[in-house]
């Protein structure tokens, strides 16, 4: 019984878990109260030769041309993001704001303490802020009419908060602090432009529409719009392109992978394949509990059998016993289930922290979690139940007593070879996953990225101030070097009669030594020479193989599609990471900055060591430099840690998940040895009299458990070998798992496996076979 309980409840307790942390990423959403209409636009733009992309955003136009055209569409809401520096008497701060239509508080369902949802982004002086905004500036939440300044352009405008909201929901895809009417921005709202994609929008449908013919529509109205914008890239990028709307359901944001992008007011975006994942094994752990239970609950089939006999020979019919067993068994899940929703209560806090989650105890009490647990907890009871209670209550008194020790064994062994199967699986998964991880977190950036300051430069400053700034920081000792780069972004190039979708950044002559990044051939920008922010570009290794200019690259023209230039190439770097190590290495562009003025951007800092009087010094300089400025700033390293932040915390928790299966095995193997010796406690007597070794018995208890072990091991290795083949394939760059860690795993599922069954078969050996004989 304790071995039973032990089993269920921590599967209970960790299906529990998991159950919590699917319903919180199914749960993305559902607060909003027309989320059944709410579709955003995405696009899907197939290039002659570049393959298929899907984007998710659209242009300022192609919404409300829609709307107009299109009786379906209801309504229309506009979005996008930006940083900027926010300031209110002297505090200044940089803050990321959400340029939002009129109509935003209206259609999506943000409550507001303060002001009316249609009127608060009215007029293109209104500012909404949440709650917490509030406090940060003015320490209270009444603050309906006062000023809020915020850079643009050269300059900070005012604006008079017209609304207070309540801080976005943790489940919430969109995410806001400060949001501005979408008209204030005039650069966008005055776009006409049909092609180019740049922000969301979002569309209320009318729930009588039929989608598929809707996007037909769409589809239709964009080519005539826009016709003569296609023709014209065509005719001068020699591009052959089509571009194709689709709308996308707002409950897949958050799961849905193709369009996702954590930017322009969306976050959170995650992966449906991880909850599938989850969901297979908390199915493979409910399922190695219930099979420990059925097996150690046929393997005292010989003791219940006689009491079964009994009963049926005093009257009682087969439906009474089969309610008999299955109340025994309702009885150990529901003590099993209490345990395991305290056993999850305590180990929430792990969760959250593993998966970076906010899930919290009344999550517990949710309708749809409620029926999940109720679910759970009488779907364990039938899976545990009913095959003993099945058994045990075949028609007959002496069947009854004289149950079918072949088919129990049969049956039994079977489930050991399913359980093993799955533990040996989730082994094999954890070392693959667990090596691809390692992989990602060793794997060389390209650069080095210790002792590196970046600074955020939240306004735009000219390229003077910041060349004065980095000399007044390099003439302090413990500074070494530091650079200003821009923003990255795409740009479409021709080079050698070939079209090449790359990376670019406007930098300066100091980003390379920064960063320690290596020149293959050519040389780095150089400030004496005028034409380098003009025609002078350098690019990477990636960029060379997909343009084939082998050993030709240096002084190979380069033609810059959307801006109609033309640079040529004076360095080749070698292959670097730009963001995430797992992401795969794009061809890229280096400029050196060639206006008068750097927008919005990094200041990236070289320290001699990460000590506290640096810190002050850049900040001191940087107030000097820069005094209406926030001072915000964080380490490259730590941003790079952040980027693989996921992978690890994935990482831990199929670890613990594939320990849990190990050890609910084991306890189950230890509760059959134990059993399995008892029974056989003349069996053993009588061999040790007639001169049987301790090892001879020994393998005649373990041969059979043993040789399930290895059956269900080698019926692994295929399964392994091919999932494992397609989720790598996710990844740019993979691990090589040799044949040998295979096996090694095996190995130690194998003397994990035998450790219970040679404890208890030599237990049994070293029994008194005249005490065991004596014995009734």
């Amino acid at each position: 019984m304790v071995i039973n309980i032990t089993g269920l409840s921590l599967a209970i307790a960790f299906c529990v878990l998991i159950a919590l942390f699917v319903n919180s990423e199914y749960d993305y959403d559902q607060f909003h109260k027309s989320k059944n209409e709410l579709y955003r636009l995405v696009v899907d733009v197939d290039q002659k030769g570049a393959g298929l992309r899907k984007i998710g955003y659209t242009n300022n136009i192609q919404g409300r041309e829609f709307q107009e055209a299109l009786p379906e569409i209801k309504g229309v809401v506009r979005f996008f993001s930006s940083n900027s520096a926010v300031r209110h008497g002297q505090t200044i701060q940089n803050e990321n704001i959400l340029y939002a239509d009129s109509n935003f508080f209206a259609v999506f369902t943000f409550p507001l303490l303060l002001g009316s949802p249609t009127e608060v982004l009215k007029h293109v002086n209104n500012v909404v802020i949440t709650e917490e905004v509030a406090r940060r500036y003015f320490g209270k939440t009444d603050v309906v009419g006062e000023l809020f300044e915020i850079f643009r352009g050269d300059h900070f405008d005012s604006f008079i908060i017209s609304g207070i909201a309540k801080i976005p929901p943790k489940n919430s895809s969109i995410k806001f602090g400060i949001v501005l009417p979408y008209q204030s921005n005039k650069e966008f709202a005055g776009d006409n432009q049909w092609t180019g994609f740049y922000l969301n929008t979002f569309v209320m449908i009318d729930s009588a529409a039929h989608l598929p013919q809707l996007e037909q529509k769409i589809n239709h109205l964009f080519s005539a719009k826009a016709k003569g914008e296609l023709s014209m890239i065509r005719e001068n990028a020699k591009v052959d392109l089509k571009i194709r709307f689709r709308l996308q359901h707002l409950l897949d944001l958050h799961l849905a992978r193709e369009y996702a992008e954590d930017k322009n007011g969306l976050e959170d975006s995650s992966n449906v394949l991880y909850s599938s994942i989850l969901i297979t094994i908390a199915l493979f752990i409910l399922a190695i509990a219930s099979i420990n239970f059925i097996n150690l609950t046929l393997s005292q089939a010989i003791t219940r059998s006689k009491e079964v006999g009994i009963r049926k020979v005093v009257g009682s019919n087969r439906i009474a016993i089969i309610f008999q067993f299955l109340s025994e068994s309702f009885f150990l899940c529901v003590v099993s289930f209490v345990i395991a929703l305290l056993l999850s209560a305590l180990m929430l806090p792990s969760l959250n922290w593993m998966a970076n989650k906010h899930i919290d105890l009344s999550d517990f009490l949710g309708a749809r979690m409620s029926i999940a647990f109720l679910a759970l907890l009488f779907g364990t009871c039938l899976i545990s139940g009913w095959y003993p209670a099945f058994v045990m209550s075949v028609p007959g008194p002496m069947k009854a007593l004289s149950i079918s020790n072949q088919l129990k064994r049969r049956f039994g062994l079977s489930l050991v070879v399913v359980q093993f199967y799955v533990a040996t699986s989730l082994l094999l998964s954890a070392v693959v996953v667990f090596l691809q991880f390692n992989f990602i977190e060793n794997l060389k950036l390209g650069y080095n990225d210790e002792n590196v300051m970046v600074i955020i430069n939240a306004m735009p400053t000219s390229v003077d101030d910041i060349r004065l700034f980095k000399t007044k920081l390099t003439r302090n000792t413990g500074i070494l070097n530091a650079c200003a780069q821009v923003d990255e972004k795409v740009e479409k190039v021709l080079v050698n009669h070939i079209e090449i979708d790359c990376e670019s950044i406007s930098t300066d002559e100091d980003y390379l030594n920064t960063l320690n990044i290596p020149l293959q051939s050519g040389r780095n920008f150089l400030k004496s020479f005028s034409t380098d922010s003009t025609t002078g570009i350098i690019v990477n290794e990636t960029f060379v193989k997909r343009a084939q200019l082998g050993n030709s690259a240096l002084g190979s023209v380069v033609e810059f599609i959307w801006n109609n230039s033309r640079m040529k190439i004076i360095g080749v770097v070698k292959d670097y990471h730009t963001g995430s190590a797992e992401q795969e290495i794009k061809p890229l562009v280096l400029k050196m900055y060639p206006n008068e003025r750097y927008p919005t951007g990094i200041v990236k800092v070289k320290l001699s060591g990460l000590k506290e009087p640096l810190s002050q010094i850049i900040l001191t300089e940087f107030k000097e430099a820069f005094p209406y400025q926030p001072f915000q700033y964080s380490f490259l390293k730590a941003i790079n840690a952040k980027y693989l932040e996921a992978n690890r915390n994935w990482k831990r928790i199929i670890t613990i998940a594939t320990g849990a299966v190990i050890f609910i095995c084991l306890i189950g193997l230890f509760g059959l040895c134990m059993i399995s010796a008892q029974s056989r406690t003349k069996e053993i007597a009588i061999r040790k009299i007639a001169g049987s070794s301790d090892w001879q018995i020994v393998q005649m208890l373990s041969k059979r458990y043993v040789g399930q072990i290895l059956l269900a091991t080698f019926l692994a290795i295929p399964t392994v070998f091919y999932l494992e083949g397609k989720w790598l394939a996710n990844f740019a760059f993979r691990v090589d798992i040799s044949i040998w860690k295979y096996f090694l795993s095996c190995a130690a599922i194998l003397v994990i496996g035998f450790l219970p069954i040679f404890y208890h078969s030599l237990k049994a050996t070293k029994k008194n076979p005249v005490d065991s004989l004596r014995t009734e």
